[in-house]
């Protein structure tokens, strides 16, 4: 048999959880996200599992199985096969601020699951055995009873159990905070990301209602250098970071470009004895010492993960204690980026890929629709004023080009038409994006053709406006959140309509950007406004 805490059975029938008992009461106040909270347990199941690893190399992987159910009041339940809380652990184990002997692991402040738990719950219930134990061991706390009768012994139910058998299942009810509808999905999100280490070494088996839980990797830019069109593609990832701060004090990781970007998910993962602590899923770390101003492509491409060494951390395990040294890691890291033969910082922020991706696309679509309404709510006044302002100049240089569009599309243009009748004539206007073709010119600007409408019988001017969002000039210059994607087709409409009425009223150049003035003024204000 192997020789543990929990060999000689023990027939103790309480505990006492004094002189901390008022504390108890105050920790629903704590400043957790759920996922955290949650954390604590998974934590404590993996200190747990390593010990045992350490006695024996026959063991099952860890599995910890998290169940939350919303409804009636809240319920949660945390079930592992870790080696369980021998006797003799329980006085500390259900003491309020008891450190644990060992404090290298995850479990090291002696809070953890009296705190998540308390935060979460008004009552929760702890079943435990231990491997070569033969009870099975239940403590139950209810808070409001606890707290209003300042108790200090808790009983201890035992129950048989096989001596092979090794556990903990821990259960709250009367929740005090209950997940549920969205966050219930950042909870399976953010566990994934605060345990991918685990997860990816196979020693973890995490399960959230039923499902199991993976880490996504993130896929790293194979490509060019931004500044050689014609050179080999490269893996944008540097895996030897190292930074010592001071003897003790050492951060090593790696830093990567994202192959797709993401304004939420980019961004730095700080780890401490192989678990998250702070940049977990969507709330990475940002300094704007690397990643610069939010609207950057750096800031939606960069990625990274680091361990920190000799380094302390909050006591809900959620921020990292810099000591002092933030600064100085931040300047080392930002001069060993720039400094290696890939300049991982320049690439990230000067690489344009040649397709825009299926976020941008749906960004695009909407502002599209947006300009689109916009534009028909005000051309009619703009186009029957303009039309009033006499314009003496002579003809309009040829801008107009009536050619059939050809398209190379990987990606299906976004199309906008909508129809507007203005004191003389009725207008048919289609706003047109496309988003793959390189080669295309920023605008073009279909004669805006009039001929008689076959239902009505009157006059219709049909004018098609193609604007390009792959051209360099809208690349260069657009922002990674997609906020330039308004103006450039604001202006690009303009200019079609300006056009249109320029051809009309046989203007020259000149006087098209006064025309363009006047339409840019007019479509876009909001009447009434």
């Amino acid at each position: 048999m192997i020789q543990t805490l929990g060999d000689v059975a023990n027939d103790a029938t309480s505990i006492d959880i004094r002189p901390e008992v008022n504390i108890l009461g105050v920790l629903k106040y704590l400043n957790y996200k759920p996922w955290y909270a949650l954390a604590e347990y998974v934590d404590n199941s993996i200190a747990s599992y390593l010990a045992m690893k350490n006695l024996t190399l026959n063991i099952e992987p860890l599995a910890i199985d998290i169940v939350i159910e919303p409804h009636d009041g809240g319920f949660i339940s945390i079930k592992d096969n870790a080696y369980g809380i021998s006797i003799a652990d329980f006085p500390r184990a259900f003491k309020a601020a008891e450190v644990p002997p060992d404090t290298t692991g995850l479990s090291e402040f002696g809070m953890g699951m009296k705190s998540a738990s308390s935060w979460f719950a008004q009552e929760w219930r702890v079943r435990t055995s231990t491997l070569g134990d033969p009870l099975l061991r239940s403590v139950t706390f209810d808070l409001d009873s606890i707290v209003q009768n300042n108790t200090a012994i808790l009983p201890i139910q035992l129950a048989p159990a096989s001596p092979h058998a090794h556990y903990t299942i821990i259960e709250l009810s009367k929740l005090n905070h209950v997940p549920q509808g969205r966050t219930l999905t950042k909870i399976r999100t953010h566990l994934a990301s605060i345990y991918r280490k685990f997860l990816r070494s196979g020693d973890l088996t995490l399960k959230f209602n039923g499902e199991k839980i993976a880490f996504p990797e993130v896929e790293v830019l194979t490509a060019r250098k931004h500044d050689e069109p014609n050179g080999p593609d490269l893996i944008w990832r540097i895996d030897d970071i190292e930074v010592e701060l001071s003897p003790g004090k050492k951060i090593r990781g790696f830093v990567g470009i994202r192959a797709k970007g993401s304004t939420s998910e980019a961004g730095f993962a700080l780890f401490r004895r192989g678990r998250v602590i702070q940049g977990s899923h969507d709330e990475t770390y940002r300094p704007v010492e690397i990643f610069g101003r939010s609207t950057t492509h750096v800031y939606q491409r960069l990625f990274g993960e680091f361990e920190f060494e000799g380094f302390g951390v909050s006591h809900t395990k959620d921020v990292i204690d810099w000591m002092g040294y933030e600064d100085s890691f931040l300047a080392s890291l930002r001069d060993e980026l720039r400094s290696r033969d890939k300049n991982i910082l320049e690439q990230a922020a000067k690489y344009r890929h040649k397709f825009l991706d299926i976020d941008e696309r749906r960004k695009i679509e909407s502002d599209s629709k947006l300009v689109a309404s916009v534009v028909e709510k005000n051309l009619a006044h703009t186009v029957n004023s303009t039309r009033e302002t006499p314009v003496d100049v002579g003809a309009l240089s040829a801008m107009l080009d009536a050619r059939p569009v050809a398209l190379n599309s990987n990606l299906q243009p976004v199309n906008s038409t909508f129809e507007v009748r203005t004191n003389d004539d009725i207008w048919r206007v289609s706003i047109e994006a496309v988003l793959d073709d390189l080669n295309s010119e920023w605008i073009d600007i279909g004669s805006a053709v009039a001929d008689v409408d076959p239902v009505s019988g009157e006059l219709l001017r049909r004018l098609h406006v193609r604007i390009s969002f792959a051209h360099p000039f809208v690349r260069r210059f657009s922002s990674p959140s997609g906020d330039s994607n308004q103006i450039v087709l604001a202006i690009g409409t303009a200019i079609g309509i300006a056009a249109s009425l320029g051809q009309e009223a046989n203007l020259r150049p000149k006087a098209l950007v006064r025309l363009l003035n006047t339409v840019l003024l007019g479509s876009f204000t909001i009447q009434g406004e």
